[in-house]
């Protein structure tokens, strides 16, 4: 690897990282809810200058986002309310841990799924 390509990865991770330092700080002046609406409306802005409208099924997109982000960051920021960052990051992240080791072979769990979403 590159050194160049090496330091964007550490960007990238500390970035990550931070999400629940800033979010344990944001929580003493913003509701959870108010969180997720700003993270989003902050991403949306981001975004907007590259989206492309080229057949997307956004109403499946928009149904993706609500429960897999929305309902996931309500419920970790109104859990960030009660414990330590660091332990809310170590809890959080352990599904990943979780899903290598329970993964169905054959595809099960990822696979094939969801990728008609982007035909």
């Amino acid at each position: 690897m590159k050194p160049k390509d090496i330091l964007l990865g550490v960007i990238v991770m500390v970035v990550w990282g931070m999400n629940f330092a800033f979010g344990k700080i944001a929580m003493a002046e913003f509701s959870p809810m108010m969180l997720i609406g700003l993270r989003y409306l902050l991403t949306a802005i981001l975004l907007l200058p590259f989206l492309r409208w080229r057949g997307i099924k956004f109403l499946h997109i928009f149904g993706l986002s609500v429960t897999l982000g929305v309902l996931h960051f309500a419920f970790m920021f109104t859990g960030l309310k009660g414990t330590d960052a660091s332990l809310a990051a170590i809890a959080a992240h352990s599904y990943t841990c979780t899903h290598t080791v329970t993964r169905q072979p054959g595809g099960g769990a990822g696979g094939r799924r969801g990728r008609h979403l982007l035909r």
